[in-house]
């Protein structure tokens, strides 16, 4: 029979399909953005496809949601181990094997791909592709840089979870969301220390999905925090962009906007999915449990990595034929490169996740990896004071 405390624990360590269809937003984000936005000459478009062009504009704010889930995922994880033996060993083994399979193979293709490419495969290797300037390195995959980011992120969080309670983490994530817009800012006034202080200022994304985290597991099956925290999210990041849109708090061309737009991204990004997961399970959101997005989150990881050279090789493959080639400049054209590439990319990333990762991740049900007996028993109880 399930006592009281473990249906709340079933409830902090349940899957929660709902963040894959998340996720899948995230990465089609980011597609729509490098596959069509980033390839298409839209400014010479009027109407319609100019339009279309602008909202792909937006898609780079996928990899804002993608910090967000990051900072909620692996806090929950940490939450969930804290106190427990091989608390850091079994994380990063973990955090591994998720990520260097991959990273690894797309390394070596951009080693043999792109010419007088060492140096930045260096850098890679040590998760330092955020910040190439430093080693006067042209990136030639700048997709990388995120993952960088990630990875000073996992460095850091394990260490802050395991020492301190979770009200202090909660005071370290509000920190961090106020300091870092400020470092935004002062890198956008200070040019030669933009690098170091646009670096630090870039991870706030994570502590808005740590505070959801937190949120989340002192939930214990009631949903009222996760509504408020999806409330006041929004109230705030509805309120902020009222306030600041006559000062440019739309665009990072300016000093508010390259301090606040982020942060309201992470802030919608955050209210969405505690909207989410206060809601689990209702039919108006089985849009992102089932279907086409859950599929896409599922490959996310693949996708992001495998899509920057994509484009080069629709391009290559439509140049083959004049008569459509010729109409370079048209929407249909760039709508046309778009499907083909979106096609491309989730082929590969099929490919990617059953050849490379899928056989790596089997490895985390193994015991020296496994957690699924691993849950909070009485005596270890995750404290939240």
């Amino acid at each position: 029979m399930q006592t009281a405390k473990n249906i709340e624990q079933s409830f902090q360590t349940r899957h929660l399909p709902e963040l894959d269809g998340i996720r899948g937003i995230a990465i089609l984000s980011v597609l729509f953005y490098h596959l069509f936005w980033f390839t298409s000459p839209g400014a010479h478009w009027t109407g319609f496809p100019f339009l279309l062009w602008k909202v792909a504009q937006v898609g780079w704010a996928g990899v804002n949601l993608f910090f967000v889930l990051s900072g909620f995922l692996i806090t929950r994880i940490l939450i969930h181990q804290k106190g427990k033996p091989y608390y850091f060993s079994r994380f990063y083994k973990r955090r591994a094997l998720r990520i260097l399979p991959l990273y690894l193979v797309t390394l070596a293709f951009i080693f043999f791909h792109y010419e007088n490419s060492g140096l930045f495969v260096l850098i890679s290797l040590a998760f330092l592709a955020h910040v190439p300037s430093v080693f006067g390195v042209t990136p030639c995959y700048p997709g990388l840089w995120s993952l960088s980011v990630e990875e000073q992120f996992y460095l850091v969080w394990p260490q802050l979870i395991q020492r301190f309670s979770l009200n202090s983490v909660k005071r370290v994530s509000i920190f961090l969301c106020v300091v870092s817009a400020i470092l935004r800012g002062l890198s956008f006034k200070f040019a030669a220390w933009s690098v170091i202080l646009g670096v630090l200022g870039g991870y706030d994304g994570f502590a808005y999905g740590s505070l959801l985290a937190i949120v989340f597991w002192e939930e214990k099956g009631n949903s009222h925090k996760l509504k408020a925290f999806s409330l006041l999210c929004f109230v705030i990041a509805s309120g902020a962009l009222l306030l600041g849109y006559k000062f440019g708090i739309g665009t990072r061309q300016k000093l508010v906007g390259e301090m606040f737009l982020p942060s309201l991204i992470y802030l919608i990004s955050a209210s969405f999915m505690a909207f989410s997961l206060a809601h689990s399970g209702a039919n108006y959101l089985k849009i992102l449990s089932k279907g086409i997005l859950p599929q896409w989150g599922k490959l996310s990881f693949a996708a992001y990595l495998c899509h920057y050279p994509v484009p080069e090789i629709t391009n290559k493959i439509l140049s083959l034929f004049p008569e459509i080639y010729s109409y370079y400049f048209a929407f249909w054209f760039s709508a046309l490169q778009f499907v083909l590439s979106l096609g491309m990319t989730y082929i590969i990333s099929l490919l990617l996740h059953h050849w490379v990762e899928l056989p790596f991740l089997k490895w985390k049900e193994t015991e020296i990896f496994s957690s699924k007996n691993d849950f909070p028993r009485k005596e270890q109880a995750v404290p939240s004071r």
